[in-house]
């Protein structure tokens, strides 16, 4: 089985892998000695041309643009989110945008630094200070845990935040799914 190379630019992309693509611009063909060139702009901003930085190759096959940009590249990219990917032409002094979409990269799956959403590490940390009884000693009023503070009143409002957070990470971890409660009556 070999990778089928896409014939469009990416929608998304991971940081950390290779991304490669064929583009074709009818009213710049390649072969007719445009040079092409990409810029990410973001979280983190990126040139990709020939060479810039080392191991990008975008060359002329025919009429098609062939990219490819190795992840030793990608890797640059240090913060994960929603990008611009622009895409210019150029041939004696003429420049030309041919291409200017949404670019989403996700963080390296086999990245362990900060994997959790800011909703699990908030969850993680409530809980952490719930389990250590903080909510129940009136001389601390503030938490923090790997780098994330709670500031809180009293009890009452950690479990607010808690069933707030917990609400935000179900929906998070189960995006396709429903969310159920129990529901117990009691006669009064």
């Amino acid at each position: 089985m070999s990778y089928e190379i896409p014939t469009h630019e990416p929608a998304e992309a991971v940081i950390g892998s290779s991304w490669f693509w064929d583009a074709t611009y009818p009213d710049f063909p390649a072969s007719d000695g445009w040079v092409l060139s990409y810029y990410l702009r973001g979280g983190s901003d990126l040139t990709l041309a020939n060479a810039t930085p080392v191991g990008v190759t975008i060359t002329a096959s025919g009429d098609v643009y062939e990219v490819r940009v190795p992840g030793s590249v990608t890797a640059a990219v240090t913060v994960a989110g929603k990008y611009r990917l622009i895409g210019r032409v150029a041939l004696a002094g003429e420049v030309h945008v041919v291409y200017n979409e949404h670019l989403l990269l996700l963080q390296d799956p086999s990245d362990a630094v900060n994997a959790k959403t800011f909703n699990r590490q908030m969850l993680d940390a409530i809980e952490t200070a719930m389990v250590a009884g903080v909510a129940g000693s009136s001389d601390i009023q503030a938490i923090t845990i790997n780098g994330r503070s709670i500031t809180y009143r009293d009890r009452a409002e950690l479990n607010a935040a808690h069933a707030h957070y917990s609400l935000l990470v179900a929906l998070e971890e189960n995006p396709d799914g429903t969310l159920s409660h129990a529901v117990e009556f009691v006669r009064g």
